[in-house]
């Protein structure tokens, strides 16, 4: 029962992962180009497709979570029963801790991109020339 669990939880956090990502993959790949070029932007946007989907896979299926379900942690616990409610309540936390780590992967790598473009305008003004900046003859 412990096995069908973990496969269940797995698949669970591996499809969640999978149709976020695939909603986000055309602001991901826009930001990337933008930001590092075309010619560079599909490597990153494979290592961090790669990295979201890692990190959130991870962090939906916690194994010391579902440890409690195969042995006493400490000499008085007792071992919980898998029965419909602690599986209701498993995917529950699969599918919350999954989306919670898509998020913050995902507002980091935003964050950091708008950062990136606030920082490439700054520096395309600074590159233009500047038409007002001879003085007027009298």
């Amino acid at each position: 029962m412990f096995l069908t669990l973990l496969t269940v939880s797995l698949i669970l956090a591996a499809v969640l992962a999978f149709f976020v990502l695939r909603v986000l993959r055309q602001p991901l790949r826009g930001i990337l180009n933008r930001v590092v070029g075309s010619d560079a932007s599909e490597h990153w946007y494979r290592f961090a497709l790669f990295a979201l989907y890692i990190t959130s896979v991870g962090h939906g299926v916690e194994s010391h979570r579902l440890e409690r379900y195969i042995h006493q942690l400490h000499k008085d616990d007792i071992v919980p029963v898998l029965d419909l409610e602690s599986w209701v309540y498993e995917a529950y936390q699969v599918i919350e801790r999954t989306l919670t780590s898509l998020a913050c992967g995902v507002i980091t790598i935003f964050i950091l991109a708008l950062f990136c473009l606030v920082v490439l305008r700054v520096c395309e003004i600074w590159k233009r020339p500047r038409e007002n900046s001879e003085i007027p003859k009298a």
